[in-house]
């Protein structure tokens, strides 16, 4: 049974002391458990299970799901750690005719397929998005904002030179038209 929706814990926060980090929702074994680590400027990297952190689960995960990452070091300061889970999307149940039923064998496998759905739904919280009648292709939306941002800033660090050049060049015809006091030391 899945009781939950999130499939995503933290961002936590590195003190530069914390090293055991908690989550909540269901998986079937700590290889299904993700961690990413942003450093200071937010680049992000998928740990590595056992070399860089471990998994405990509780010991039943469906009425009490989750359990905690522990990193191999402690999270430095500055850095980030998010915990998502990344059950591979695979159908492990084979039904045979005329072979037992049992419960335990088709909730396993139901909640597998409720798992895959929600790690698409806390991806898409995290994807652009056009609105349904839209005719724009994400791509080409992203492709154009990121033009636009960099021309923005490249017209504001032109139109920046330009605004330091018309200041340099003022502030040279002012100090050549200007009279000084004799003994006057004019830098420029």
């Amino acid at each position: 049974m899945i009781n939950v929706t999130n499939r995503k814990s933290g961002p936590y926060v590195g003190t530069g002391s914390n090293s055991s980090f908690p989550f909540d929702f269901k998986v079937f074994s700590p290889a299904d458990v993700m961690v990413v680590i942003a450093d200071e400027t937010g680049q992000e990297h998928t740990a590595v299970i056992t070399s860089e952190y471990t998994v405990t689960l509780n010991p039943d995960q469906d009425t009490a799901p989750g359990g905690y990452v522990v990193t191999t070091s402690p999270l430095a300061a500055g850095r980030k750690l998010g915990i998502t889970s990344a059950v591979e999307a695979k159908q492990l149940v084979q039904l045979t005719n005329l072979g037992g039923f049992y419960p335990e064998v088709i909730n396993a496998a139901l909640d597998r397929l409720t798992i895959l759905v929600q790690q698409l739904a806390e991806k898409m919280t995290r994807a652009i998005v056009v609105g349904l009648t839209s005719n724009v292709d994400t791509h080409e939306l992203v492709t154009d904002l990121v033009f636009k941002t960099q021309s923005t800033l490249f017209d504001a660090a032109r139109d920046a030179a330009r605004d330091a050049a018309s200041i340099a060049i003022g502030a040279s015809a002012w100090l050549s038209s200007t009279t000084y006091p004799s003994g006057a030391v004019v830098f420029g």
